[in-house]
């Protein structure tokens, strides 16, 4: 059975984060944290996500901050990452509190071509 689900309309602040920027300042927090046992390894997790799921906006290469990611999906998978790799819950908030918006939509997030609930 196809279950149909219906994305919401992102928030305002959901769609406004540069890849390059949200990935510098997640790489920033997770290198300041010392208690995480591989960070080099969840560092090219996220990376890995955000490269997948980039959406570019516009085709002139001029245009600099032209690659977006969807925060409220990226939120929720630095959730599944901090799940995955048992991290402490006071770290995942840690790292998702970066993202200033809710974790996925409807329960849900995308990761590439795959739905994923929360």
């Amino acid at each position: 059975m196809i279950q149909q689900i219906t994305l919401q309309e992102p928030e305002s602040n959901s769609l406004d984060g540069n890849s390059e920027e949200i990935l510098s300042l997640l790489s920033d927090r997770i290198f300041s944290l010392g208690t995480i046992e591989h960070p080099i390894r969840l560092f090219r997790e996220i990376k890995a996500y955000i490269k997948r799921n980039t959406i570019i906006l516009g085709l002139r290469r001029k245009v600099k901050n032209n690659s977006y990611i969807c925060k409220a999906c990226l939120k929720a998978h630095i959730e599944f990452l901090a799940k995955k790799e048992h991290l402490e819950t006071n770290i995942a908030k840690f790292l998702s509190s970066t993202l200033n918006c809710k974790t996925g939509h409807n329960r849900y997030y995308l990761d590439g071509e795959l739905l994923r609930k929360v």
